[in-house]
This record gives structure tokens, sequence and C-alpha cells, in this order.
């Protein structure tokens, strides 16, 4: 059964590594972190660090979610066109 239940983790990793994971409706915002908290916690202990790695990064996207829309202040091209 362990086999299986290995399996299925890897499955889980395979589908959150996707650059826009589809997440059932059914998920609250918290239940999604907690799913990804709980797969960080069974790689950690299996000592897969790069799975753990792959995992952070999407628990950072669920915790701090990028604002669309905005544009970020920093340096502006422009200024380096008009100066010639």
């Amino acid at each position: 059964m362990e086999n299986y239940f290995d399996q299925i983790m890897n499955d889980v990793i395979d589908i959150l590594q996707q650059k826009k994971v589809s997440w059932p409706r059914e998920l609250t915002h918290e239940e999604k972190i907690q799913l990804v908290q709980s797969t960080l916690e069974y790689f950690t202990v299996a000592e897969e660090y790069e799975k753990c790695v792959i995992l952070q990064k999407r628990l950072l996207e669920l915790t701090n979610p990028v604002k669309r829309g905005r544009k970020k202040k920093g340096y502006d091209e422009t200024k380096d066109e008009n100066r010639n």
C-alpha cells in the first residue's frame, strides 16, 4: 500500500508544478493552502528537497498572490529614448 501512496503523492506534485493549476471549485483558498502544506511536509520527511522547492513556490503564490492589472514601478525605458 505504501508504494501506492507514494505514487499518489508524486501525481499530486506533477499537478502542482504545472504553470496553471486547475483547482476543483469545491476547494476553498484555505484548503488549497492546507493541501500544499501537507504535501510539502510529506516530501520534507521523504527528503525530496527538489519537490519541496516546487511546493514552497506554489505555497508562496497562494499566500502572496500577484495583483494583476497594476504596473510595477521601476525603470522606465522611455526616459532613455527621450535622451537621444
